[in-house]
């Protein structure tokens, strides 16, 4: 494998270990911005931008955002990371 590919093999194992472990943490299905943020490795902030724009599965309640963890497992299992 190329060294670009064995990375993103990687990123992705990094990935589905995060979503278990908030899987037995939160067995309701969906996650907080700040839970999704340290499984993605990006601020809180933007994981609520990118579910307001449609690129994460989530949803607004009350006023705050939500990442539909089954989704996100979903998405990164059938989707390269980019």
């Amino acid at each position: 494998m190329r060294l670009e590919e064995e990375l993103r093999e990687l990123v992705r194992e990094v990935v589905r270990e995060e979503l278990a472990v908030e899987r037995r943490r939160t067995p309701w299905g969906w996650l907080t911005t700040k839970q999704a943020s340290e499984i993605l490795g990006i601020t809180p902030h933007r994981v609520a931008a990118r579910v307001r724009e449609g690129k994460l599965p989530g949803r607004t309640v009350g006023g705050r955002v939500y990442v539909d963890r089954e989704e996100l497992e979903k998405l990164f299992s059938r989707r390269r990371i980019r």
